[in-house]
This record gives structure tokens, C-alpha cells and sequence, in this order.
């Protein structure tokens, strides 16, 4: 029986030589990609990847097989990238510094809701404090902005308690819209009510299916009915309406807005309660500070294709900042997948990310590259 550093050495003679011939593979690999750059020719070329694989893979047992197939998905993962260098994904022309920079006088800003909305806030943080029109649906403000409208629309996609909120996500995915700008903002609820309502006599709670479920546990002390309205600003200004022992959570700003009572402050059960927002438009806005890029994808229909598109991420070094599946509407169990990936176009990676991953998808949609704070 040979010992180990006999093995070792047979091993490191096979390193040597797999390393040299796969060098002299990466400059054939460059120059094909060199040709593909100069003739407009597409990088991925699925049949030649998978008839190699069966070339090589002909009469072996099939476990030798499957460690072929395995090795060589890496190798084709990592030639494609080789493959896309030089390509440019974003018109230089069109640099802008930051939303405020491309904010002309007359744009018209909208979000869902009433005055005193979370939306209203992060808005008026992104927009340095501009006039904020309502809606009163979140599709109305994918639809204003749609047709034109509203230049700007603001919504909330994400809370750090109660998680996404997949009517925003769907909508991102039905309307050809962009993410241009984030905000993370503090939400700090309060529970509001009328003079002369105290938790003894508190009948219900109205708020924003996102609110209440943010103040879960604190509802429940309360033992009072939970009633979801469209928004939390308006949760405030139906229990300002009403004749009811009622209370709203929204934030306190709403307590002046509609003349009511903070009966408790700051009742989130996670007091570090944080929510997402974006900014849509109808064009798409490069900006040279941005750090985040939102896409949409579905993959093919094989296995392993979410595994080789994450390796392929993984393999440019990019952080993956997010990514969320959602049934895809009229199919049998597929999924679309939302990714957020940390960079921007100008990135040399990003651009590589962006030209590869088609190679794994049946669909990619760009939503946006855009500045999140």
C-alpha cells in the first residue's frame, strides 16, 4: 500500500499539469471572448457548455460523471466572467450625483396615504422637505408615476419587524418602473386616541396591517380588537372621525395632525423598528455614489440554477444584500426572485454580474441602481 506523500506527490504532478494546460485554456477563453466583444456576439451558449460536458463525460461510470459535470459548470462559470470584460452596462452621459441633483421645480412627488403617513416623512427626508401629494392605494402610485403623472412615487418594501411588503414587490415586477433613491427611516409608533379614551375603556386598533403586526405583543396586553386599515395616517384620522373608544398606532407627528392623544409611546415590540422605503420613476438614473442594485429574476427551469447564479455572485465577490422569492402568478410552483446586490454600474464587477447571470435566467429586469441611506 503507497503511503500518504507518495499519494501527495502523484497529486502535486497531476496539480502541475492541470495548472499549466488550464492557463493556456484562459488565453483561448479571452480570445474568444475578444471575438464575441467585436462581432456582438452573446457569451452564453448553452449547447456548446453542455456538449462539452457530454463529450468528456462519454463512456464513464456515472459518479465520474457527475464530478466532471461539477468541475466543469465552475470552469464555464468563471470563463463567462473572463468573457464579459471590456463590456459596459452604463452610459457615461447620464452620471448623476444624487436624487436631489436630477429634482427639477414642478416634479410632483406622491405616496400612499393621508398627511402624516411614514411615506410623507421618508419623502420629505429624501426631498429636502418638498410638498407631498396622496393616493390612496399603493398601485395608484405605481400607476401615477406610470403615466406620468407624478415624476417621483415613494413606498415602503421592507420592515426590519414585520418583514416585506409583497404588494410593493409584486407591483415592482408588473409596472416598467425604476428604483432611483432609498430611505431607511426609525418608525416609532404610538398608540393615539380621543379625549376621554384610556386603555380600560379601548375598544380597537386601527393601523396598517404592518403596524399592528410590528406592536404584536403589546396589542395583545391590551385585549382589543385589531382593525388593518390602507395606512397608518389614516388610522389616525378615522379615529379623529369617530364617536368610539378606538385608538390608532401611527407615528406621534399624527397626535397634532388630527388633534388627538398619545396614550403610549414608542410601543413597537422591537425598538429597533426600521422600515425600507423607495423611490420609483419612469427612468432609469445612474449615480456614481450609488450602492445598491435591485434586480428581478426567473431562473430556468433546471436544477441547481439559483446555486450556480449565487456561486457566480459569489465568485465576483459582490455582497448579496437581499434576495426573496414570490410565487409567479399562472405557474405550478415557479418563482420569481427580487436580489439586491451591494455596488453600482460603474463597477467592474457589477457589470460582470449583469452580463453573466443572464446565462442562468429565463428573464432579468433591472430595477434600478440608487443610493440607500
Amino acid at each position: 500500500m503507497e503511503d500518504l506523500n507518495s499519494l501527495r506527490r502523484q497529486i502535486d504532478c497531476i496539480d502541475d499539469e492541470i495548472c499549466k494546460l488550464y492557463l493556456n485554456r484562459i488565453k483561448l477563453v479571452k480570445k474568444v471572448g475578444e471575438y464575441k466583444l467585436k462581432n456582438n456576439v452573446k457569451v452564453l451558449h448553452a449547447n456548446r457548455e453542455q456538449d462539452i460536458i457530454d463529450r468528456l463525460s462519454q463512456g464513464k461510470a456515472s459518479a465520474e460523471k457527475k464530478h466532471i459535470e461539477n468541475l466543469y459548470k465552475n470552469i464555464f462559470n468563471y470563463s463567462k466572467l473572463l468573457q464579459t470584460e471590456g463590456k459596459s452596462v452604463v452610459d457615461e452621459q447620464n452620471e448623476k450625483e444624487s436624487l436631489l441633483s436630477v429634482f427639477k421645480e414642478g416634479d410632483k412627488i406622491c405616496c400612499q396615504g393621508v398627511s402624516g403617513a411614514y411615506s410623507e416623512i421618508a419623502a420629505k427626508q429624501i426631498f429636502n422637505g418638498c410638498n407631498v401629494n396622496f393616493v390612496s392605494t399603493f398601485k395608484e402610485v405605481f400607476e401615477k408615476v406610470a403615466n406620468g403623472e407624478y415624476a417621483y412615487g415613494v413606498l415602503p418594501v421592507e420592515n426590519s419587524t414585520a418583514g416585506s411588503v409583497n404588494e410593493v414587490y409584486e407591483y415592482l415586477n408588473e409596472y416598467n418602473l425604476y428604483i432611483v433613491g432609498a430611505k431607511k427611516l426609525s418608525i416609532r409608533h404610538s398608540l393615539l386616541v380621543r379625549e376621554g379614551t384610556s386603555k380600560e375603556n379601548l375598544i380597537a386598533v386601527y393601523s396598517h396591517i404592518q403596524g399592528l403586526n410590528q406592536c404584536r405583543n403589546n396589542i395583545q396586553k391590551l385585549n382589543v380588537k385589531e382593525i388593518p386599515v390602507l395606512n397608518t395616517a389614516l388610522a389616525a384620522k378615522i379615529v379623529s372621525e369617530s364617536n368610539e373608544n378606538i385608538g390608532a398606532i401611527a407615528s406621534a407627528e399624527n397626535a397634532k395632525i388630527y388633534g388627538l392623544n398619545i396614550l403610549e409611546e414608542d410601543i413597537a415590540d422591537n425598538k429597533n423598528n426600521f422600515t425600507r422605503f423607495i423611490v420609483i420613476s419612469k427612468n432609469l438614473l445612474p449615480f456614481k455614489n450609488a450602492n445598491r442594485i435591485s434586480l428581478i429574476i426567473t431562473l430556468e427551469n433546471r436544477p441547481n440554477a439559483l446555486c450556480e447564479m449565487l456561486n457566480a455572485i459569489m465568485g465576483l465577490n459582490l455582497q448579496l444584500l437581499k434576495i426573496e422569492s414570490r410565487p409567479k402568478q399562472n405557474t405550478d410552483f415557479e418563482f420569481i426572485f427580487y436580489l439586491d446586490v451591494e455596488g453600482n454600474l460603474h463597477n467592474e464587477s457589477c457589470k460582470k454580474m449583469l452580463s453573466i447571470i443572464p446565462s442562468y435566467c429565463q428573464t432579468v429586469k433591472l430595477c434600478g441602481e440608487y443610493f440607500e441611506n
